[in-house]
Formats: structure tokens, sequence, C-alpha cells
């Protein structure tokens, strides 16, 4: 950075210029700045002056003005070769050169670039001749044109050349759309020589988050297609690549994603449903892999590079570059951006990124609403010179950025563009980021005014932070007893819409006016069946629910549901035919519900059956607020004449057992799993022990394996005498389920590899084999019985189903009264040497290093050495020291193998006590330091070392009761709670920002003896939990003295 004020312009007059020029006017470094030529919204921030560009040549200006940095912003100027000239000039500059620039402002070029070096993208070709382009789109795959087949819907016509707000692609659903399309570009020249150029491409359809609550091919796609898209931009100096949060962008002009293409009507910030490995591949294998190319090539790339991604079945695809900042993305983007973006704009400039530390706002989301006058994207048919009106009624906490205004003669706004403004809303949930937007935008006026009603409704799931919202007045419920009926009425229309695509015969044909009948009806004569006999199973998903609703993650829970009672009936040898669910809540917000249902659907889905009605009861008194419960039924059918499951009668002596793998610890075991957590001080939101590329959560979250589609057919061709689902009590309670009373099973636990996540689970949690295999599955999900001469045939059934499978064991004779006989079973659990090492292992390596102050008996202290003892704690203590010699707790820490020390306050200055504390906890390099019932103040030179990695307790919440002897104050003053809480220490008062609290309630008959033992029971729990916090840096002490929450843990938020 330079050591006085910086001079930068920036060169643009859009809604994305109007935002970066509002971020860089927020830095301390920044002196001026000069909008070149800046918009009417632009022209009120602060440090800025637009300059019209008809009067200042850039270069001359520049030079003039001793310009430090240009921020060349607009993709015609990029395209025209700005950087170029200022470079020359020895002006420092960000943006990428004309040459790098062609990535985007020819999309032939990048196409071919892509397809040269490799990067994922949709099929395509390009074209100059009209006829040669809609010939390529309407031939079969039969047809042959200049030895070129086209084996997709090649209905993506895209101007090669730059066009107006995005307005150059076309997205058709047809060969006649796609070809007038083609007409438009070259024959009709609608955008001009962009257009002389152009590039047809295959339609990747996917699934757009931007739908009206369950749209149907919003579902079909989110359940069968599994495709998704958006936006990943990063900040590059030509070599190192730092990403930024991934955006979701709404391109077409209406609702549900109909209309012509635009330059975006919305976007959402940040886009989180995807995995880390994709997002390690699109930031290794796209865009450092881009930056690389072109600097090989001798194109320096420094500024923002951008890609529009699409994930599809087939993987990753990248469908265009950009070279700048996108209009609405740089508007989401950065009000979310924590560091000064000068400096960061500096270091892509210098080419000093890998030294630069991004940092974004946690728990943060943005929600952009672009206003749009009428006649747009059609520019020519926009008209402009409209009073916009209301945006002084807007909250103002909502961001105006201009895109298309300017000041009449009274200096009052006025349209000038087809895209006006955007509104952005920024909250701790989207839901609240999303209504602060559209809450403006039902303020601001102007004639024509359109935008969209539906952005971010795709958002509006429990992965994006929208199930806690404490900043809304709005509840969910009308009343205690009864669900928001608008909202019940559009669920059920949309589950409708939902089920249809699997609606068995006999099911009926599900349309609304239907719904709300007594009962559901399924005709039987209907179903195929001739002769059938009924299975039904009902089961529930037990204390993985507390996980779910912990990690506030209900997507998966709903296929749980449905794997449970389809896997027991599917072992009778039945088909699933339909499936009925019930959640019984009490205040349930909408998505939790809207979730849980889309997880049913899914699970219905897949297994092959129809939901054809359920029960959602709210029910106060019996649940409280937020809780819920889960209980599924199955029906399905197996014809008589078919074979009887499970065929005990044909079981012998010698009979195999196979075993198919399961996927985790299915629904069963999870108190066991949360205790075990719990002991080891592991969040759900943790790296995962196991797998330390996702949390903990995502892990136990995996649902329950459907093998309907795999086994159906198998059980049905005889070759299988017995099937078992293995749930709660493991294989030794359930294999006997399907065994006659003469026969037993043996199993061989060295015949399969049991998965990390059982191996730790033992391990951590000093479980036995033999409690193991009593409770979880131990990675195997169903147990088939097979005759010795069958096991070929069912072996390559699985194999043709890419199951994995295993050998695990005979049928036999019994030798004594077990059902279960297990073999190598201790060899099998012994096996943890084979865990990769993880989590736990980096834990140990890197713990920080923390020092407690005791003058007593050390009972919080005892308590944060215990804690430091778990495998996952992120500290260790190192050192106790007391200023009493015979405090008690002294030989509690040398008792724990602690490191003690006594250093006395007396026959010595303040300062000299204060020194050699500080000398003492320096020499052994302590990071952070406990007060646990030390009784000196520290003067404000020490306290002043160790800002933010000082914390005390104190016994009561404060500020209430600051005194020595809190425990009395509170019972004279007859209050009702008590707690304690834990805080910074701060200079002058001790007292800085709170940390955590917990409370105790304050008996009538209680004795100030009695509530101290409470509260203090209260301490040892919450003192190591907010040391944990604060280590980990979820908690910080803010420049205000406060304390600020970077990152607030799952089982924290409220």
């Amino acid at each position: 950075m330079l050591n006085k004020p910086a001079v930068v312009v920036v060169i643009g007059s859009g809604g994305r210029e109007h935002a970066l020029i509002w971020k860089l006017s927020q830095s301390e470094h920044v002196g001026k700045i000069f909008a070149l030529p800046g918009n009417f919204g632009i022209a009120s921030l602060p440090k800025t002056q637009c300059i019209d560009e008809d009067d200042a040549c850039v270069e001359y200006f520049c030079v003039k003005n001793k310009v430090d940095l240009v921020v060349v912003s607009p993709e015609a100027s990029l395209a025209d070769g700005v950087v170029d000239t200022l470079t020359a000039l020895g002006i420092r500059c960000l943006g990428p050169t004309k040459a790098a620039a062609q990535i985007e402002s020819s999309k032939a070029y990048g196409k071919l670039f892509m397809k040269r070096f490799g990067i994922p993208t949709a099929e395509f070709e390009i074209f100059a001749d009209s006829e040669k382009a809609k010939l390529h789109i309407k031939r079969s795959a039969k047809r042959e044109i200049d030895n070129r087949f086209c084996e997709y819907n090649a209905w993506v016509v895209k101007a090669s050349g730059l066009t107006a707000s995005g307005s150059g692609v076309y997205v058709s659903t047809s060969d006649d759309q796609a070809c007038n399309a083609v007409d438009d570009l070259i024959n009709r020249k609608v955008h001009g020589a962009a257009g002389k150029e152009i590039v047809v491409e295959k339609l990747l359809v996917g699934k757009e988050l931007s739908v009206r609550r369950l749209n149907f091919d919003y579902l079909i796609q989110l359940f069968v297609n599994n495709i998704f898209q958006f936006l990943a931009l990063c900040f590059t100096d030509g070599y190192c690549v730092k990403m930024m949060p991934l955006v979701q962008n709404y391109k077409r002009l209406l609702d549900n994603n109909c209309g012509p293409n635009t330059g975006g009507m919305g976007a959402c910030c940040p886009y989180l449903d995807i995995s880390v490995q994709h997002i390690r591949f699109i930031e290794e294998c796209i865009l450092q892999k881009v930056v690389n190319i072109l600097r090989e090539e001798g194109n320096m790339y420094k500024g923002i590079l951008y890609v529009d991604v699409m994930i599809t079945e087939f993987g990753i695809r990248v469908l265009e570059f950009n070279c700048t900042f996108g209009d609405l993305e740089a508007q989401v983007l950065l009000p979310l951006l924590e560091t000064d973006l000068l400096e960061v704009l500096f270091c892509c400039a210098d080419q000093t990124l890998s030294q630069c530390s991004i940092c974004w706002k946690t728990g943060r989301f943005s929600c952009g609403i672009l206003l749009a006058g009428s006649g747009y994207p059609v520019l020519s048919n926009v008209h402009t010179g409209y009073p916009v009106e209301g945006l002084d009624q807007r909250r103002k906490d909502v961001l105006v950025f201009h895109s298309g205004t300017k000041a009449d003669s009274s200096g009052l706004p006025v349209t000038s563009d087809g895209r006006v403004l955007c509104l952005v809303g920024i909250g701790n949930t989207f839901r609240l980021a999303r209504n602060k937007a559209y809450d403006a935008a039902q303020c601001v006026n102007f004639k024509g005014i359109q935008y969209r009603s539906d952005i971010g409704n795709g958002f509006l799931l429990p992965n994006y932070g929208i199930l806690s919202d404490p900043e809304s007045e709005t509840s969910f419920l009308d009343s205690e007893c009864s669900v928001e009926l608008s909202f019940a009425d559009d669920l059920v229309k949309s589950l409708v819409h939902v089920c249809q695509p699997i609606v068995r015969p006999g099911s009926g044909v599900l349309d609304y006016s239907q719904l709300g009948e007594y009962g559901a009806a399924f005709d039987l004569r209907l179903s195929g069946y001739r002769d059938p006999i009924l299975i039904s199973g009902t089961d529930g998903v037990g204390t993985k629910l507390l996980i779910a609703a912990k990690a506030k993650q209900y997507d998966t829970i709903g296929v749980d549901l449905v794997a449970v009672c389809v896997n027991d009936i599917l072992t009778r040898n039945a088909e699933p035919l339909f499936f009925l669910d019930c959640i019984a809540q009490t205040d349930l917000r909408e998505e939790v519900l809207l979730a849980l249902l889309q997880g049913i659907a899914k699970g219905c889905l897949e297994a092959g059956c129809s939901l054809i009605g359920g029960k959602t009861a709210c029910m106060p008194g019996l649940y409280a607020r937020g809780e819920f419960e889960l209980a599924g039924f199955a029906v399905g059918a197996v014809e008589r004449s078919q074979i009887a499951l499970p065929a005990k009668e044909r079981m012998e002596n010698g009979d195999v057992i196979i075993g198919i793998a399961s996927n985790g610890f299915h629904s069963n075991g999870y108190s066991l799993i949360k205790s075990v957590l719990d002991s080891q001080n592991i969040e759900l939101n943790d790296p995962c022990p196991w797998n330390p590329q996702q949390t903990v959560a995502i892990n136990l979250l995996l649902p329950t394996k459907i093998y309907v589609n795999t086994l159906l057919e198998l059980l049905r061709s005889g070759r299988v005498k017995g099937a078992a689902h293995i749930t709660g009590g493991g294989l030794v309670d359930n294999i006997p389920r399907i065994l006659p009373s003469n026969l037993i099973a043996k199993i061989d636990m060295s015949t399969w590899p049991i998965p990390d996540e059982f191996l730790w689970l033992a391990s951590a949690g000093s479980i036995s084999a033999s409690e193991m295999v009593n409770v979880f599955n131990c990675g195997i999900g169903m147990v088939l019985i097979v005759g010795r001469k069958d096991v070929p045939y069912v072996e390559a059934h699985l194999q043709s189903r890419s199951e994995r499978f295993f050998k695990i064991g005979t049928i036999e004779k019994p030798t004594d009264h077990n059902k279960v006989e297990i073999e190598n079973l201790e060899v099998a659990f012994q096996q943890e040497n084979r865990l990769v090492p993880t989590l736990l292992n980096a834990n140990h390596m890197n713990r920080k290093r923390v020092a407690v102050l005791i003058s007593g008996s050390g009972s919080n202290m005892l308590s944060l050495i215990h804690s430091s003892k778990k495998t996952a704690s992120v500290y260790e203590i190192v050192l106790v020291i007391s200023n009493v010699e015979t405090a008690s707790g002294l030989l509690k820490a040398e008792e724990e193998d602690i490191e003690t020390s006594i250093v006395s306050h007396e026959d010595k200055s303040r300062e000299d006590f204060e020194e050699q504390i500080q000398n003492l906890l320096t020499s052994k390099q302590v990071e952070f330091v406990c007060l646990a019932g030390f009784n000196r103040t520290f003067s404000d030179w020490l306290v002043n070392n160790w800002l933010g990695k000082m914390i005390n307790i104190h016994p009561s919440l404060l500020p209430m009761f600051r005194g020595p002897r809190p425990h009395k104050c509170a019972l004279q003053a007859g209050v009702r709670i008590s707690g304690c809480t834990v805080y910074f220490v701060e200079a002058g008062n001790d007292l800085g920002g709170i940390i955590l609290q917990d409370s105790v309630a304050v008996y009538p008959d209680d004795s100030e003896q009695s509530l101290r033992d409470r509260v203090k029971a209260v301490e040892n729990v919450l003192y190591p939990k907010a040391l944990d916090h604060v280590v980990r840096g979820d908690v910080v002490r803010h420049d205000d003295g406060k304390a600020h929450w970077t990152k607030l843990p799952i089982t924290d938020q409220k």
C-alpha cells in the first residue's frame, strides 16, 4: 500500500461501478475517487467526483491527477485495450489486457480456448453462415454436415461479440426457436457486428433455483437431474487466484425463468449448495488453470475473473468466461467483503495477492433485486426520463446501487437506461435479506417499473440459513393451533406435482380438487397385481432427528423415513406401492416442512412408490416450539404365487450369507453417536474426524440407503432365501429374525473392511466390539441368505447394479444358544491404524497453548484441563500459575501432569509482580490466558498485552451483581434466574465483551451455598466451551471492546 491517501479512477457508469466505488470509499487509505463518467448514485458517495466522459481523455486525466490506481470495469473498455494503453504509460491499472480479455469479448475464442486446454464445457460449433447454423440445429444424429455430427439439442445460440445486458444469448426450447435466434443475430443483425459470428451449443438443462415454491420442473430437476448453476468469481494477480463466495444470478426477465435473457434480474449470495470437492475443482482446474495458461502465453491477467458454471450429471461444465465483476454480482458480493477492497485491488495490480488475506463476513446473506424499465431488455423499446420515486421511504439498511439514472433539472433521479437500479438486502439469514430487498422494492416506483417476484425462492432451503430469523417480526403460524393456510394450500398443490412423475397405476390421478378428502385411495386392480398379498411397514427416524435439527439440515431426513419403511417390506419380497407420512410438530417453520417433504418425495421417487397422502399435525403442548417427530407408513404387494420371504423352510446348513454395503450409520445408534461426539467436544460443523474434507453434520446426515431398485428383481428370481434389513440391534439382532429355529448364522468380521466411521466411533467412545455389532450395521445395510449354487447368479446381479457386497458368513447348525456366532470380532475392530491421519492428529500438532491463573481450589481450572485432554480439543493447558502458595488447585494441576508455578504478589511492587507473570507466560509460549478464581486485578499494561487473548468467568449474569458475593446479591434482589458469564478481560474495568452466558433457576428456599453449587456446575461446562470458541476464532474481541462472532456454532444458534 501507499504511504499517502490513494487517488483512484474507476471507469464505468453502471451499478457494478457504483458498488465498487461505494466499497472503495469506505477505505481509510482512499483519498479521492474519480468516476469516469459515473452516475447519479455514484455522485453522492463520499470522496468521489464524477467526470464527464466527453471532458476527459482517460490517459491525460490519469497523468495530470497523479492517479495511483485505475480500475477498468466495463467489458467494452477491456476489449478496446484501455489496460494496455494505461500500462504502457506506467499507470498502475487493474484489468486484463486486450488479448487476455478475448475469453469474454469473443465467445468463439472463449469456447475454442476451453476446448484447446481441456476445460469442460458444453458441446458447440461456430458459424458465420446462417444456413449452415440452422442445418446444424435441425439435423439428426444420423445426418452429417461438414463431417460433423450433432447428437444433442443445439438450442443455445450466442452472439460471439459483446452485447448489452446479456441479450445476445438465446436459450431456446425447440429447433424453430433456435433457428429464429440465428436469423436475429446473423440476418436481422439485431446486435450488429457482435452477431456476425455465432456460437451454437448444447442446451444443458439444469436446476434453476429461481422458481416459485415447489415448482414442478424445479423438483423434477432437483430429484432426477441433480443439476446446479452458479457463478464463481475470483481475484487474481496473474499468478495467484483467490475465490469469492459463489453467487446465483437470475438471468431471465420473468418469474419462473421465463422470457428473454438479460444481464440479470436478481442475485443471491453466498450460494452454498455445492461440495468442497467441486469448489476445489473450480478453483484449481478452471480458474487457476486459465490464469496460468494466459500467463504462459504472454497474456498477463490481473483483476477479476469469473466463470458461469453448471454442475450436470456428467460433472462440471463452464458456460462462459467474464473478465470483470458482473453487474449484480458486484452488488451482492462487495457488501459481504470484510477486507479493505483497495488493499485487495492493489495486491492484484502489484502481483502480491498471495500475501493478502481476504476475509468475508460469515453468517451474512445478500439478495439483490433489479428494477428495470418497461421494454427492457430490448433497448430500442426502453423509454427513459421517468422520475424515480420512493427511494427515501425504504429501510435505510437496504443498499441502493444505481445503474441507469441521471439527475433532472431539479437534481432528482430519473431513469436513463433499461436497467435502472438494484436494491440489496443484507441479513443474518437469507430470508431476512430477501424480505428487506422486496420491502424496499415496494417503496420505489417509476413509470413502467418491472422486477421479478421470485428472486431467491430456491434459496429458501435449510442450507441457506433461513431457519433462524431473529430479526423477522412475522410468524409462520397464524395461531398456536393452525398452520398458515396460504402456505398449506401452496404446499399441497406443489406436492401433487412432486409426486406426479411416480404416480403408479392404482394411485389415481392426483388433482388438486380431490385433495383434502378423507383417506387416500389405491386401486389394487390397476396396480398390475392379480392376487396380491399386502405387506405394510411403519417406522421413524429416531434420534437422527436431533442431529438434523441442530445442524439445521432437513433435506435428507425424509429420505431416511422412506428408506427405513420400504427396506423393511422389501425383505418380504414386496414391491413398495404407496407411502404416507405423519409430521407432528409445533411452530415448525415453513421452510423446514418444505425440506422434510422434499426429502420424503425424493425417497419415494427412488423407491418407486407413490406418495399418496400424509398428515402434518400441529400439536402445541405435546411438542415444544420447533420440535417435531416423523413417522412413515409404506405398503407394498407380492403375488400370492411368488416365493414368500423369508423362506425359512428352504434354508439349510451351508447356505451363504451375503452382506450388501451400507451408506454410513443409516438411522440407528444416534444417541450413542451423539454422546461420543459430546465427550470429544466435537461440534457438528467441525471437520469430520474420519472424513476431514466434510463436516460432521454432512457425514452423520447421509441418508439411509434404499435397496429397492437393486434387490427387488433379485428377490423375485427365487435365488434368495431370505433378506434382513440391518437396523437397530445391528447384525446380532436382525439376522435371527429371518432364520428358522434349527439354524444359526456364523459371521466372519474379517471378510469386509469396517468403514472408518465405525472404527473411529469405537475408538473415540471406548465402545467394545461386541456392543458395536449389537447397535450398528458396521458397514452392512442388508443381508441375503443364498444357496451355494445360486451365489454366482446373485453376485453377477449385484455387480451389474454396481453394489458393494461381501460373502460374510454361512448358515450352520447351532452349537450353543446363540443365534449369531461372530468370528474375528476383536480383530476387525483393531484396524484403527488403517485410518488415515485426520483432524485428531492435526489437532494434537496445532493445539493452542493456554495458561490458567488461579488463587484457590481451581474447580474451573480442572474442567479446562479435562476438556483439553479430549481427543478433538484445539487447546492444551501448558501452565498453571497461582499467586497463593497454598492454593489447593496447584496440587490438582500437578496430579494432571500440568506444570505449575507460584508467583506471589507479596513483598514486591505491582509492576514487578506483573512483569514476572508476563515473562513466565512468554517463556512458555502461551497464546491464551484464562483467569479461574484469580484474586488479583491486573494493570492496563498487562491486560493490553493480552487483549482478546485473556478471558475470565464470573458467577452471575453480567452486568448484574458484579461484586464479590454475587449469589448473596441475587438472593437479596429476589431474581428468579442467575448464572455465569465468560468474557474478555478489558483494561480499566476488567469486564469486556461477553462471550457466553448460561443461566440457572433461583429457588425460593435457596441458600447462598446451594445457589453457588448449582452455578459452579454450569461454570464447569461453560468455561471450556467458551475457551474452545475463542481459540478457534469463532468469537473475537472487536475494536469497540465487544465480542464479535465470526462463526456461530450449530449448537448455539437460536
